[in-house]
């Protein structure tokens, strides 16, 4: 099953509790699709900074080599299961609401079970949650 078509299924399955393995990997596979985009403008925004100073610490550099993997890592992670849906993801249900509900991102934990809430943009303040 193609991209477009997982998209339609999960559509259909909006809100329910449980649901094709497709549509829960679909739903996984945007939400790295997001983090992925989120990691490499941040990659994109800090790595000037974090290798100008890395060249008085070393520890620094690192910093900007792991961010460089994290963003690596998320984009792989997200192409693995846009491959495991395409190779006939199991059509067997899988109970959403019990993988996330013990979930620690209330927001996440919605999107998962099909709830479309908006991906908050924070703004210049620091924001820790």
């Amino acid at each position: 099953m193609n991209g477009p078509a997982m998209a339609r299924q999960a559509d259909v399955f909006a809100g329910a509790s449980s649901a094709p393995m497709a549509v829960l990997l679909a739903r996984v596979k945007t939400e790295l699709d997001t983090l992925t985009q989120i990691v490499g403008d941040m990659q994109t925004g800090l790595s000037p900074l974090l290798i100008d100073a890395s060249e008085e610490d070393a520890e620094k550099c690192r910093h900007a080599q792991n961010l460089d993997l994290v963003w690596q890592t998320l984009e792989s992670l997200a192409r693995v299961l846009d491959g495991a849906a395409c190779e006939g993801a199991s059509q067997h249900p899988v109970d959403i609401d019990a993988i996330a509900e013990d979930l620690p991102l209330a927001d996440l934990s919605a999107r998962l079970r099909g709830r479309i809430i908006p991906l908050q943009i924070y703004g210049n303040d620091l924001d820790l949650f």
